[in-house]
């Protein structure tokens, strides 16, 4: 899978996944509007930051390539900590990057399920406040 087969496919999740979106859970009042906010903010970030993170593997590898200067491991965690590491496992599998360093897919695993522990805490307190208001 190329660089550009990997993007087309980030693209086309990053669209399902905002359509998932748009069936949030209704609020007290009705309004679907506010609840739907939130996720779609969140998604646009993992989008935004998927591309970055993929980018910047694909410059990483370019650069071992070549030989000249990398990107430093700790940007490559820092973007999936941020949460790109959709866009850092699309471009570890379609670029064959990465994945053989047990220290570095540790750190990455490490980086990536940190997110995913602060995503769903967020989630939670999200969920929790729309059981607060409807009750």
């Amino acid at each position: 899978m190329g660089a550009v087969t990997a993007l087309l496919c980030i693209g086309a999740l990053f669209s399902l996944i905002v359509l998932a979106a748009q069936v949030g859970p209704d609020l007290a009042d009705g309004s679907r509007r506010a609840a739907r906010t939130p996720w779609l903010w969140l998604i646009a970030w993992y989008g935004a930051a998927s591309v970055v993170s993929f980018a910047l593997h694909a410059l990483d590898k370019r650069a071992a390539r070549r030989g000249t200067r990398r990107v430093s491991e700790r940007s490559l965690l820092l973007t999936a900590l941020v949460g790109g590491w959709p866009g850092a496992i699309l471009a570890q599998q379609s670029l064959r990057h990465k994945t053989s360093k047990p220290s570095f897919r540790w750190a990455f695993a490490a980086a990536s399920g940190l997110n995913l522990l602060l995503l769903g805490l967020w989630h939670a307190q999200l969920v929790s406040g729309w059981l607060s208001r409807a009750t």
